[in-house]
């Protein structure tokens, strides 16, 4: 498993053009590594690609990064709108799966996860991915969180080539939050590279 190469972000970028309605998943009881995640990958899409992006979570957020859906809408909550979360993800065309190993992790979403022909991508940096189920699969462990590999990847992405000026600035807050808390503000896991993309995002 490795980052996002050259190719693949060409092709990621073909399929985020064509596809009408993206749903965007991450583990139950989402910390900030996993709503930082969602809404950068949210606010890059709608940015830069026509269609729907939501995203879907099993249950609500830690409140203390509740602020972050200011910046890329509100998440249908399972546990408050069921027949909602489901029908989201089974009318879906694309499922981003983010800072999880495998369907597993998202709760109740799994069953309509497993059940979706839809394409599924998953970007995370968790030991033994399952990775069968996905038709793009970029993972590493190498870094502390997924927010600062989904960093690295939309970087190569062709809007953005390599110019962090071109990701917003809700995306970048987005992503930084995630880098912030799955480090316990940079008191773990704190190597060059990572410093070098929080000083880029700065």
């Amino acid at each position: 498993m490795e980052r996002l190469s050259a190719n693949e972000a060409t092709k990621l970028d073909s399929l985020f053009g064509k596809v009408g309605k993206t749903v965007i998943v991450s583990h139950t009881r989402p910390d900030g590594d996993a709503a930082g995640s969602c809404v950068a990958m949210k606010r890059f899409l709608d940015d830069n690609y026509g269609g729907e992006h939501l995203i879907v979570l099993d249950n609500a957020v830690n409140v203390a990064v509740n602020f972050l859906f200011e910046y890329g809408g509100v998440p249908v909550y399972f546990d408050k709108e069921p027949a909602a979360a489901g029908k989201a993800l089974s009318d879906a065309g694309l499922i981003i799966c983010l800072d999880v190993s495998g369907p597993a992790r998202t709760g109740c979403l799994e069953k309509f996860i497993r059940a979706s022909s839809a394409p599924k991508i998953l970007f995370d940096h968790h030991l033994s991915p399952e990775t069968e189920i996905f038709t793009t699969l970029i993972s590493c462990t190498e870094v502390s969180s997924t927010c600062e590999l989904l960093y690295d990847s939309l970087l190569k992405m062709p809007q953005i080539a390599g110019s962090t000026s071109r990701l917003s600035l809700e995306c970048l807050t987005a992503l930084m939050t995630g880098i912030t808390t799955d480090t316990n503000n940079f008191g773990n896991s704190v190597f060059p590279g990572k410093l070098e993309a929080v000083a880029g995002m700065l």
